[in-house]
């Protein structure tokens, strides 16, 4: 398979002849830095693919699910090797890695609550007022109600807040079918019910709940797979029917997908790392020989009756992921797929012309979202993909008025990578934004997911898409940045990062899977810019390319 970059390193090395001599000398470091980072991470990319095609990573452990799931199982047995095993983690890795204020607040009362501590809780912050993350707290109060400590944090209206806490969770209990909630949150619905109407002495609502978890119980023991569902319906069973089978099918499910070193994380995205890693790497002649085929396979295995494509095989379909597999599938399957999948748009478009992520009825739009979805229809507005007029207005105008976006990544250059994508690199907005993408590179060549924060391989693979696309990479920001991914790449292609993803939102997860497409998007993007075998267009035409415009210098 022929290097990349072997016309460029073949032309550095008789620079001397070249009249393009000078440009050439500056670049052959950049090439070959390029061309190794990028080697050994699609050198990654191919020990890490499964049998069956697909990327298989386990998030990182964090304390929400590492909390709930030791929490539960110590309901039943309190010296269970997992509960040791997962106390340790909690209190090895008790500083939450969370930045938003709820997150920590939320983490920090799970790990508290674990390790036999007084809780804190503030449950008048404004940004509660929003209904998702109003449900995040209401469940963390079930759990308080069961440790014990509700009446010391509430002394003054204690009775009052557990009256309004019932009746919410009943509200939200009876409506939960009716909203088509997915069913994972139907049963951290019930569970947290449960706790609550247990608590009261309610027998009768306690065994409706108990028959909902049951009804929708997978037979290996889980909630769709999913740790932090799984653990509550387990503490909700040890509750309300401790010697049931259906308990301890739960609990074997928590204890065997602890991670070895004590705590347990998000449930795996392989649905969604697989498509983004396609989407990224499609055009690596490497990648296209030696792993492309599989990979297409088993994501097309995952398509379901509506059309739509699921971030994990055990959940429902999801309009993001969708749009990411349309994008990352374009031309490498069967039209009919194409269709089934656009036909779920048309259906799903909302009377605004925007869509949600979820079936939900009640879901709200995120921007990422948003505009991944955009962004995927633009490609196939030939093959009758409904009109994107209507959301990529709203996206410019919110982007132009510059409001927080509501995305699933902490990382703002992604953000505006993202965005630019659908509503176009030069959108005055998302040229400002790039601008200010460009202006927080750190003095070690990488960017933080923030300005002034500390440089991660995800975002700083992020902004050199970014500018790339937006024309505003200049050649020392390119050069410091290469080094930056060449220096802080680990031996095994990879690299290793902060939190980033959102799910549960407010709280932030590491999936490394995610985060190495993230970075490999951002190679790619500039190797695809200044390699001919990797962009398409011949070498006369990437030569007066290289030699005129495509680097920018000293024009800031």
């Amino acid at each position: 398979m022929p290097n990349p970059f072997a016309y460029w390193l073949a032309r550095c090395s008789n620079a001397t002849t070249d009249p393009a001599a000078p440009l050439i000398e500056r670049q052959k470091a950049v090439y070959e830095t390029l061309d190794r980072v990028l080697t050994r991470a699609v050198d990654h990319l191919i020990d890490t693919q499964d049998e069956s095609g697909a990327w298989i990573t386990p998030p990182d452990p964090r304390i929400l699910e590492t909390g709930l799931a030791t929490y539960a199982l110590a309901v039943t047995d309190a010296t269970d090797p997992a509960v040791v095993a997962g106390r340790t983690w909690l209190a090895l890795n008790s500083v939450s890695l969370q930045h938003d204020p709820l997150a920590l607040m939320i983490e920090n009362a799970i790990r508290d609550i674990v390790l036999d501590k007084r809780v804190e809780l503030n449950l008048d912050r404004p940004e509660l007022q929003n209904p998702v993350l109003r449900w995040r707290t209401a469940m963390l109060q079930a759990l308080v109600l069961h440790s014990g400590q509700w009446d010391a944090i509430w002394s003054g209206d204690a009775d009052e807040r557990l009256a309004q806490l019932r009746a919410e969770l009943a509200d939200r209990y009876d409506s939960a079918r009716r909203d088509r909630l997915r069913k994972w949150t139907v049963i951290e619905v019930a569970a947290a019910r449960l706790l609550v109407e247990h608590h009261v002495g309610n027998a009768e609502a306690v065994r409706d709940s108990v028959a909902t978890i049951k009804a929708v119980q997978s037979p290996d023991g889980s909630i769709a797979a999913m740790p932090v569902s799984t653990a509550m319906a387990a503490l909700a069973l040890g509750v309300g029917e401790p010697e049931g089978e259906a308990l301890q099918r739960a609990r074997a499910f928590l204890i065997a997908q602890q991670h070895d070193n004590g705590g347990w994380g998000l449930i795996p995205c392989h649905g969604w790392d697989t498509v983004v890693t396609i989407w990224a790497l499609r055009d690596h002649p490497v990648f296209r020989e030696k792993c492309l085929p599989r990979a297409v396979a088993w994501v097309q295995t995952q398509q379901r009756d509506d059309g739509g494509f699921t971030y994990s095989p055990t959940l429902e379909p999801d309009l993001d992921t969708t749009s990411a597999a349309l994008s990352a599938l374009e031309g490498l399957v069967e039209p009919e797929r194409i269709e089934r999948a656009l036909g779920l748009y048309r259906a799903l478009q909302r009377p605004d012309g925007l869509w949600n992520t979820y079936y939900y009825a009640k879901d709200v739009p995120a921007d990422d979202c948003v505009a991944r979805v955009v962004g995927a229809l633009n490609r196939y507005q030939a093959s009758g993909a409904p009109s994107t007029t209507a959301a990529t207005r709203w996206l410019a105008e919110r982007f132009s008025r510059g409001e927080e976006f509501l995305c699933g990544y902490r990382n703002r250059p992604h953000t505006v990578e993202t965005v630019g994508a659908a509503i176009g690199f030069d959108h005055p907005a998302v040229q400002a934004a790039a601008r200010e993408v460009a202006a927080a590179q750190n003095d070690d060549g990488g960017w933080g997911q923030r300005a002034d924060e500390p440089s991660c391989a995800s975002a700083t693979g992020a902004a050199l898409s970014c500018l790339v696309h937006t024309g505003l990479i200049e050649e020392d920001a390119l050069t410091r940045a290469l080094s930056y991914l060449d220096r802080t790449q680990r031996a095994d292609g990879s690299w290793a990062g902060p939190p980033e993803l959102l799910g549960p939102r407010p709280l932030l997860s590491y999936v490394p899977a995610e985060s190495h497409a993230v970075v490999v998007t951002g190679l790619m993007a500039v190797a695809q810019r200044h390699s001919p075998c990797l962009c398409g267009c011949s070498v006369a035409e990437h030569s007066a390319a290289v030699d005129g415009i495509h680097l920018v210098r000293n024009q800031r």
